[in-house]
């Protein structure tokens, strides 16, 4: 015998989504991510280069202020550490890892981190960091 599902001219009562259905749903969504991506990743290159850029404006002012500080003693640089000392208690240090840092007297210094594809350095003369190389 027959269900009443399989008897022809019957309506099924069937719950689901077409293949049609599912296909228009994975076709927004491609849609959707290949927008999404491309912002997300220049979101993550654009903090890579703000924070270059930030790391060699601290690096900057700690040897600046080093220098202003006591202009005959040059700031230590130990391990990935710049560090001075005004001899009486006073000290600033900052973090200069992924840094070039090259220091040979008070007129004389530059400071230099890449970001993303983007390098950023400062030097003595420089009021804030500039793209490039010293």
């Amino acid at each position: 015998m027959r269900s009443p599902l399989n008897q022809p001219g019957s309506q099924k009562n069937v719950a689901g989504f077409t293949l049609v259905e599912l296909l228009v749903v994975v076709l927004i969504l491609v849609v959707l991510s290949a927008v999404a991506v491309p912002i997300f990743l220049g979101q993550k290159s654009f903090a890579e280069r703000s924070a270059a850029n930030s790391s060699v404006a601290a690096i900057s002012h700690t040897i600046a202020n080093g220098f202003a500080v006591k202009a005959s003693t040059l700031p230590a640089l130990v391990g990935t550490v710049v560090t001075y000392s005004d001899g009486i208690g006073a000290s600033q240090s900052v973090d200069a890892s992924g840094a070039i840092v090259t220091i040979v007297d008070a007129t004389d210094w530059c400071v230099q981190k890449g970001g993303g594809a983007t390098t950023f350095f400062q030097n003595q003369s420089m009021s804030s960091p500039g793209v490039g190389v010293c």
